[in-house]
């Protein structure tokens, strides 16, 4: 991958460059966006023959953009067939949020990188927008996290283009705890250490994945088998970092997301487990942004994500208790077949017995 000095020196190539512009809708937020800084710089990359793709996936594209683009990508149409005819190497995003549909609709960063596309990937962060500040922050550290490099419309261009709009969405800073969904909760725990933390999980009773230094017996696939296979209602998320690979590891939250919300939509069975944030073993690892700010952002504006703590968990007994002793029966049954198979005979016997006197009695009468 270039490096960002080396863009300053030398425009990436047009030949094999896409320019991406995502999630432009017709709102009125958008109109001066669209108008004084983004129209101007798709028709200056116009002029230097760059590739252009408008992808709005399910939104109404902005009436104002401008009719340059080379293509148009609606609701969930796949990208790469486009950049594989057009031999595309570097893809450049811009577009809105940043935080969000940049990285993770089905023409994101995020999502290709998940699907194991192997694209530079770079993002005009001075021409994209984001609806909320805080949003604005962090998304410098996830795009330094997904490995996107942050470059300016002058380094692609040579002009400057930058956008510098208003937010208009409010950030609600306290964190809110919530309880659990349903009776079949799964932790996924992320640690640096094999067994890290287990002991403070271990009582509650609760099936335990861990990643540990990025590496699990489960891989994507393996997860979502066993989530359907076990009606997973809840993962609750926990340990390092909230901010890094809880979200973007092949288990982590933004995979949930978009299989749900992309993959299992037509499915009749597709909900998919409500995500939440374990309080108690919260990590953030950006200094953007404080810890509890972090927290608040995540689970109360970020993908349906919320927040838990053992507190709460242990206040909802059903659902150690359901699994617990569910689990229980579960290994007495697999240990001890011949006693089970005894056990439900003479059950089967008295029945028969007490169904038998039954009849007598009332023959007797």
């Amino acid at each position: 991958m270039k490096s960002y000095e080396e863009l300053k020196v030398k425009n990436l190539p047009a030949h094999n460059t896409a320019i991406v512009v995502i999630d432009v809708w017709d709102k009125t937020n958008f109109n001066n966006y669209v108008t004084k800084s983004l129209n101007p710089f798709l028709e200056k990359a116009k002029e230097g023959g760059y590739l252009l793709i408008n992808a709005p996936s399910q939104g109404k594209v902005n009436q104002n953009l401008t009719k340059v683009f080379d293509y148009t990508i609606y609701n969930f149409e796949p990208i790469f067939p486009i950049l594989k005819e057009n031999k595309i190497e570097n893809i450049v995003y811009v577009g809105y949020d940043k935080i969000f549909c940049v990285l993770d609709k089905p023409a994101g960063a995020f999502h290709l990188k998940n699907l194991g596309f192997d694209y530079d990937m770079y993002v005009l962060g001075s021409l994209s927008v984001s609806s909320m500040r805080e949003f604005d922050v962090l998304s410098t550290y996830f795009f330094n996290e997904l490995g996107v490099t942050n470059i300016s419309t002058n380094d692609l261009v040579g002009a400057d283009f930058s956008y510098n709009g208003e937010y208009w969405k409010k950030f609600n800073e306290q964190p809110n705890i919530k309880k659990l969904s349903g009776k079949k909760p799964l932790i996924i725990l992320f640690n640096n250490e094999k067994g890290e933390h287990k002991n403070l999980l271990s009582k509650y009773d609760i099936p335990t994945l861990e990643v540990t230094a990025s590496k699990s017996e489960f891989d994507k696939y393996s997860l979502m088998q066993y989530i359907k296979r076990n009606n997973i209602s809840d993962i609750i998320y926990a340990g390092y970092y909230a901010d890094s690979s809880i979200l973007f590891h092949e288990l982590g939250a933004l995979n949930i997301y978009i299989k749900n919300k992309y993959y299992d939509r037509n499915s009749i069975n597709s909900e998919m487990p409500r995500v939440f944030l374990l309080e108690d073993l919260f990590f953030s690892k950006n200094d953007m942004l404080d810890p509890k700010e972090t927290m608040s952002l995540l689970s109360n504006h970020y993908r349906g994500i919320g927040l838990t703590n053992l507190e709460t968990i242990s206040s909802q007994q059903v659902f150690s208790t359901y699994y617990g002793l569910r689990k229980k029966l579960k290994m007495f049954i697999c240990s001890h077949p011949k006693l089970v198979a005894m056990a439900l005979l003479a059950l089967l016997s008295l029945n028969l017995t007490l169904a038998l006197l039954f009849l007598l009695s009332h023959l007797s009468i």
